[in-house]
């Protein structure tokens, strides 16, 4: 046993290098630094550092009101507008809480989870193929991804909790599925469906519900087969109820579909198969060369089936269910193939039968049951290829040898496909810069302030200005993310907010606070919410403060002049200008 325990520690620190070096060098800049690999991570990990430190200072301070968040004020229930990452707070919540650092925290969550994803897909291989070379081939298959290091995960890190996929698949597959091994099963479904109740609940569910009713069409498996429908059926009902915040705030906003930034596009371009599956924002984006030599090995297989030899195909066809099933739920309702497109009818069905489904803005996020399949399929392939070539013949260290340098030759050529896109569609998108990109969050939103202490001693309802009246998309987005993350320092109801929607009132304060620091938008939003301190970014740190330089010079005279009788400054520093609204009746 601790043989066991010391193994998995040097496959973990041999992962925790490796993701060290494939983000480098944010792990050197962990407290201050936050991945900037896409235009996203301005404003999306924002909303993520924000919604986990919302949910570890509610419960430390001993009370379960997530649901009215500081967020989008006054509206109720402003919690679940997005995501709730729920599945990441285990994670999150202790550095968090011990530092008061929600980028360390949400640096270690998003680099420690894709370890310890990788450490568990290399286990299970190990498991199935008594070969760490063949586990080795299947974690660095994982991490080898741009989705998972550069392109989504990076701008929504609590994703990164994909830990238990490997091990539901593990178990899923044991022949000798008992209560004790059901009931693990059922916690870890659990556990990695509350990653995102959208794409990864489905993703987990879904396959293993297939299996169930796969176990029940045979009478020898059908016990086992029970047992997993009973895994997807309470599975599902836990799922359910954890949603049901979420489809309360639905049946409050009828009009819930255009409340978003984010609106779904009907006339998007289909998904042009095979090679779109590979797609640079798509959880596939893997080095060609693991499907290769997933390709070759099955041949293999074939070959020994044909010529009468037998071969245990247990973990093959669980790996290879996962991968198929993940790929089927995460096609969109239009492909194209060979310059012809096609509507899927099985989702015109289902798009007809549950509108709700049409409501799943990026469908290719559920692939990462495949990518998951796909990352064990490439381990078992490099088992059955190495075990083809005769290795038994040689002596125990030689064939150790052998199979470790072939392992590590592989690794480096996906590495290099990974890196520079060699050898790969072009949907996979062009090399990577020479170094990983970051940004210091630390200059942009500054934890220590002045300022931040009074707002955080006065409280009240509080807004952030300035707002553009116009601009494109992506700017406000950045500016109502950056105040909830500044918001983590001071706690006071916020009319700011981001999320996946907005509420129906928001578009309308945020046209009035857009208009400060007119004096009928004071009155108008001190009517409507109470409104008691305006926060004023007095510097541009933004990279969307671009838009509102006028504004920010017209507070900043503001300042100058010591306020006015609506409008009474009570703190500034270099950063920050705070402004308490005055009741003008009251002089």
């Amino acid at each position: 046993m601790l043989r066991r325990v010391q193994r998995a520690a040097v496959v973990g620190l041999l992962y925790g290098g490796l993701v060290c070096w494939l983000t480098w060098p944010l792990a050197a800049h962990v407290a201050s630094e936050l991945p900037a690999a896409s235009p996203a991570t301005a404003y999306d990990p924002l909303y993520s550092a924000w919604v986990l430190a919302w949910q570890s200072h509610t419960l430390a301070r001993g009370s379960f009101d997530i649901a009215n968040a500081n967020i989008f004020y006054p509206e109720r229930d402003a919690f679940f507008y997005g995501p709730g990452a729920f599945g990441a707070l285990p994670y999150f919540a202790p550095v968090y809480l011990l530092t008061g650092n929600p980028a360390l925290a949400l640096n270690l969550l998003f680099l420690g989870c894709a370890t310890l994803t990788a450490v568990t897909v290399h286990l299970v291989v190990r498991a199935w193929t008594n070969l760490h070379a063949a586990g080795l081939v299947a974690g660095v298959t994982f991490l080898a991804n741009r989705w998972l290091l550069w392109m989504f995960v990076p701008t929504t890190p609590h994703f990164s909790v994909l830990c238990y996929f490997p091990l539901i698949i593990f178990l899923s597959a044991s022949p000798m599925l008992g209560i004790g091994s059901t009931v693990l099963l059922l916690a870890l479904v659990v556990l990695q469906g509350m990653t995102d109740l959208v794409y990864v609940a489905p993703a987990v569910v879904i396959p293993v519900a297939v299996l169930a009713l796969i176990y029940l069409a045979r009478v020898h498996t059908r016990a086992r087969g029970l047992r997993l429908l009973a895994v997807t059926a309470l599975a599902g009902l836990a799922m359910l109820a954890i949603q049901r915040p979420y489809l309360f705030v639905a049946a409050r906003n009828p009009g819930l579909q255009e409340q978003t930034y984010w609106r779904v596009d009907p006339s998007k371009s289909p998904l042009d198969l095979p090679w779109g599956l590979m797609g640079f924002m798509s959880p596939l984006a893997v080095p060609s060369l693991a499907l290769l030599i997933i390709l070759g090995a099955g041949v293999l297989i074939i070959a020994r089936r044909w010529r009468g030899t037998t071969t245990d195909g247990v973990a093959w066809r669980h790996a290879m269910l996962w991968a198929g099933v993940g790929i089927a739920i995460s096609l969109p309702l239009r492909v194209s193939w060979g310059g012809h497109a096609y509507t899927l009818p099985h989702l015109a069905l289902a798009h007809r039968w549950v509108p709700l489904i049409a409501s799943v803005r990026l469908p290719e996020r559920m692939r990462v049951a495949a990518l998951v399949g796909v990352a064990l399929l490439a381990g078992l392939a490099f088992a059955e290829i190495t075990r083809h070539l005769g290795l038994a013949d040689c002596r125990i260290a030689w064939r150790r040898l052998l199979r470790g340098g072939a392992a590590v030759a592989l690794c480096v050529a996906m590495y290099a496909q990974y890196r520079y896109a060699i050898g790969q569609p072009q949907a996979y998108g062009p090399a990577f810069p020479a170094t990983y990109p970051t940004y210091r969050v630390d200059e942009i939103i500054r934890r220590e302030s002045a300022v931040l202490r009074v707002l955080r001693e006065s409280g009240g309802p509080t807004v952030e200005v300035p707002l553009p009246r116009r601009a494109p998309v992506p700017a406000l987005p950045s500016m109502h993310a950056a105040a909830m993350y500044r918001s983590i320092f001071h706690w006071q109801p916020l009319l700011n907010g981001y999320g996946s929607y907005w509420p129906a009132r928001f578009p309308a304060l945020m046209e009035m606070a857009a208009r400060l620091p007119d004096p009928q938008a004071v009155r108008d939003l001190r009517r409507e919410t109470g409104l008691a301190f305006i926060l004023v970014r007095a510097s541009s740190r933004l990279p969307a403060d671009a838009y509102v330089a006028k504004d920010r010079e017209i507070w900043l005279d503001l300042a100058r002049r010591g306020g006015r009788p609506d409008l009474e400054l009570i703190a500034s520093d270099e950063d920050l200008l705070l402004f308490a609204v005055k009741d003008e009746s009251a002089g």
